[in-house]
């Protein structure tokens, strides 16, 4: 027997909107069926797909990134195939160890400074230099982060 669910049974399984699902299905990232009542129907497989999506989602791969991944199911298994998901996996990586970089160097920051307290008394007991030093690292962070060439997420 083949599991279906109606959308708002598949929300409540994914934990996401039904405006979300639409959305994905709009982008062609699942495909639902249609019941008699042209209700969509959502199986195992579309299931899988979104917790796939979700994921993925989560670890800031765009929709374009997803939906070149997610095409690679569908493909035959060939050294073409295998050498385009290396390709995209390995760029994501490469991505995200310079996220988690940068977020290591603000975490390292944040938990220098002095708090709680105002953003007054914060810049005071900086003093001048380590405003400065402040300033300066905003600045070199702000300059590596405008750079990459992030797609909307």
């Amino acid at each position: 027997m083949t599991t279906a669910w109606t959308i708002n049974e598949i929300a409540k399984r994914t934990s996401l909107s039904k405006d979300t699902i639409r959305y994905y299905e709009k982008e062609k990232l699942i495909s639902p069926k249609r019941a008699e009542n042209n209700y969509r129907v959502y199986s195992e497989e579309e299931l899988l797909k979104l917790k796939y999506i979700s994921v993925m989602k989560y670890a800031q791969f765009s929709i374009k990134e997803i939906k070149g991944f997610m095409g690679l199911f569908d493909q035959e298994l060939s050294e073409e195939c295998n050498q385009e998901g290396m390709t995209l996996l390995n760029k994501k990586i490469r991505d995200l160890e310079l996220v988690m970089h940068h977020y290591q160097s603000i975490l390292t920051l944040l938990k220098q400074l002095p708090y709680p307290g105002t953003f007054q008394q914060l810049t005071e007991e900086l003093g001048t230099g380590n405003a400065r030093r402040l300033d300066g690292f905003i600045e070199q962070l702000f300059d590596e982060i405008k750079e990459e060439p992030y797609e909307d997420h």
